[in-house]
């Protein structure tokens, strides 16, 4: 169930974030009612077929907002709660894939880093704790042997408890 609801949100904002090319603040009200209709459509199907809980509609264009709407919920468990325009999205998940493995590509592109590389090469206080041999690879592919995040069964606070 975790991982349905992550991957919800993962679907949520790359629906959250849409823009309609070639669109102008001068075309009459009703072809832009049609096309932000047919988004809202693509959106309600989504949540119909459970794809996602809800999302958060957004249209830009020209640096202007020019439509943003809620649809269904942010939550399902342990309560339901709508979804609202100003709700903030935790995207961590895609940070990780959009950012930084573009960034480390770049680098390897450039010559500057090496997949199969230690990681303690570029960051040499990673190798702590047993990791001087995990790759700069591993990390990238889910290979390292570390855990995919901090425990949390037990109250904690700060970074070095963490």
């Amino acid at each position: 169930m975790f991982a349905k609801i992550m991957f919800a949100k993962i679907v949520t904002i790359s629906i959250a974030f849409l823009f309609v090319p070639g669109s102008s603040l001068a075309e009459d009200q009703t072809t832009q009612s049609a096309n932000l209709a047919a988004l809202d459509a693509v959106v309600q199907s989504a949540i119909q077929n459970h794809e996602v809980p809800g999302a958060v509609l957004l249209v830009g264009h020209e640096g202007h907002v020019i439509y943003r709407k809620a649809f269904g919920n942010r939550s399902l468990e342990p309560t339901q709660a709508p979804m609202l325009v100003d709700t903030i999205f935790d995207i961590a998940s895609l940070t990780k894939v959009v950012a930084t493995t573009t960034a480390v590509m770049q680098l390897v592109d450039q010559g500057r880093v090496r997949l199969n590389d230690p990681v303690v090469k570029y960051i040499p206080e990673f190798g702590q704790n047993d990791k001087a041999d995990i790759t700069v690879r591993d990390l990238l592919t889910h290979h390292s042997g570390l855990a995919p995040d901090l425990d949390l069964a037990h109250p904690w606070a700060g970074r070095d408890v963490a």
